[in-house]
């Protein structure tokens, strides 16, 4: 048991609840360890989504699996992310993609009333919960913008003006390693890599391996704009 209340610690829902309240929210709520192989699947796409799933080991990718057999991936989630919570509570709980273990893993469920049940005790629950859904709303808006941008460079300028306004800075610490990156614009790792080297030879960044500088602000704009 207490293995399992550290690993929530690590947990955004969880931050706010000490030891002898976490003890107690797992006492309320009604939850399952399940652990998965490599490729294993977790849930079916179309299938019913009646828990709300927290990576305690490992990862899981989303994916879209078509009729061929060709399988496209949307995202990866690591160990401390969560999936599920925005199906579980709309109207249509059902997964609109596969889930399938990427590397052995291990997966804590929570089913929907009793989780609820426990949100009820612990109300700092629902506040995490909400600011999870203001998240996922937020990146949904980015890959919208992302969609009706027209070049990879374009997609780039965007979001480097949006690190740009949070940072305060022209030089752009990123966060993200290249292929997350990737993922979150909707292009291919190398394209991404590959237009940064335009870019660069162009005169618009200099970059190293964490860090990205915006050489001319008014010149990238016009190119966003192109």
């Amino acid at each position: 048991m207490d293995h399992l209340i550290n690993s929530l610690k690590d947990f955004s829902f969880f931050k706010e609840l000490n030891d002898k309240e976490l003890m107690e929210a797992l006492n309320i709520a009604s939850y399952e360890l399940k652990s998965y192989t490599n490729d294993e699947i977790i849930a079916f796409e179309g299938s019913p989504c009646t828990q709300l799933g927290l990576i305690f080991h490992g990862n899981i990718n989303i994916s879209k699996i078509y009729p061929s057999g060709r399988t496209v991936s949307i995202t990866t989630l690591t160990k401390g992310n969560v999936f599920g919570e925005v199906i579980l509570f709309s109207n249509h709980s059902i997964y609109p993609s596969t889930v399938i273990a990427s590397t052995d893993c291990s997966v804590l469920f929570f089913e929907k009333n009793k989780f609820l049940f426990m949100c009820d005790h612990f109300p700092k629950v629902y506040k995490t919960l909400l600011q999870a859904f203001s998240d996922r709303i937020l990146l949904l808006n980015q890959k919208i913008t992302n969609l009706s941008l027209k070049s990879i460079r374009q997609k780039i300028i965007h979001y480097l003006f949006q690190c740009y306004k949070v940072q305060q800075s022209k030089y752009i610490d990123l966060h993200l390693n290249r292929s997350e990156w990737a993922d979150l614009i909707g292009v291919p790792r190398p394209s991404l890599s590959r237009e940064l080297i335009n870019m660069k030879e162009d005169g618009l960044i200099d970059f190293d391996k964490k860090t990205i500088q915006l050489l001319d602000l008014t010149i990238l704009e016009d190119a966003l704009f192109k």
